[in-house]
């Protein structure tokens, strides 16, 4: 694919693929899968560090089965996460400007 001012030439529609981010503090499994399946998400990767959580459903297991019942794979990339001892130097409002903003303006974030 061409790329043209460094940005991807595609122009992106509604059968284009997406990149979403999603949270689930406050939220519980069942309402963090519904909402991946309202999005029509078919795969969730797990960038955590460790995919554990205190609350129930939400560690790597729990959520793996939650997901497979919805018809969403799901993947674990440790890699692609935040190690914990970069986390101080990240302020909050970096990231909410990054995810805010959809790249050039086609819809993907």
């Amino acid at each position: 694919m061409a790329w043209e001012g460094g940005h991807d030439a595609r122009v992106l529609d509604e059968r284009s693929p997406a990149l979403l981010t999603v949270g689930y503090e406050g939220r519980s499994v069942d309402d963090v899968v519904a909402g991946l399946v309202a999005q029509e998400v078919s795969l969730l990767i797990d960038v955590r560090l460790t995919p554990l959580s205190r609350k129930r459903g939400l560690s790597k297991r729990g959520l793996t089965e939650h997901l497979a019942a919805a018809g969403i794979e799901y993947l674990h990339l440790r890699a692609l996460g935040n190690p914990v001892d970069n986390r101080d130097g990240l302020p909050v409002a970096s990231i909410k400007v990054v995810c805010d903003q959809p790249a050039d303006g086609q819809g993907l974030v």
